[in-house]
């Protein structure tokens, strides 16, 4: 039997009637356990004070405090994931932002021209960099190439080009009329 006390307070009952749309926004006082519920039009919800309606699941609760643990959020599928790209902002959601690192990531194209790649091995083609391409300006110019020989030195080249040296010419003996200069055995030198 429903008794109402007041229109300030809640219906007693004996026992929760089946939550359906028609209660919902309704708040009863079920006097089997003297707790008081409110029904969300599809279950009733335990509100009544010293209630022991701990939340348990994902999120769990010891009275009014709170938990949630990451191993549940982690463990969430992304449902509705499709890659796409743009601009992560911290109002994006989890899904949102992966979807967008994703999306960015595949439009990495291989590069070409100067500097080219294919995936992460990036290389620059012999001879592809100029002095025009030089953007730093404490950068000097480039000039000359380099051969491996003096060839392209413009100081030194006339010195030690190989047309100066005569053929078969041992440079490394003493100019005639010199003799080498060798340690006696008092340790002083004198001529050899």
């Amino acid at each position: 039997m429903t008794q109402r006390l007041s229109p300030l307070l809640a219906v007693q009952v004996a026992s929760l009637p089946a939550a359906s749309s028609a209660y919902k926004g309704a708040t009863m006082l079920q006097t089997s356990d003297n707790l008081l519920y409110w029904c969300d039009g599809t279950i009733w919800i335990n509100i009544g004070a010293g209630s022991s309606g701990n939340l348990t699941g994902d999120v769990t609760s010891v009275g009014l405090a709170t938990t949630l643990t990451n191993a549940p959020v982690i463990a969430k599928v992304l449902t509705g994931y499709v890659s796409g790209a743009g601009t992560i902002s911290a109002t994006d959601s989890i899904l949102s932002a992966i979807q967008k690192l994703n999306g960015n990531d595949a439009t990495n194209a291989n590069l070409t021209g100067v500097v080219t790649s294919v995936g992460n091995a990036t290389s620059i083609a012999a001879g592809a960099i100029s002095n025009a391409m030089l953007a730093n300006g404490a950068v000097a110019n480039l000039s000359g190439t380099n051969t491996g020989d003096n060839s392209a030195n413009s100081t030194y080249a006339s010195d030690y080009r190989a047309a100066n040296f005569i053929a078969g010419t041992n440079y490394l003996a003493p100019p005639s009329g010199t003799s080498l200069l060798k340690a006696n055995s008092s340790g002083a030198l004198a001529n050899a």
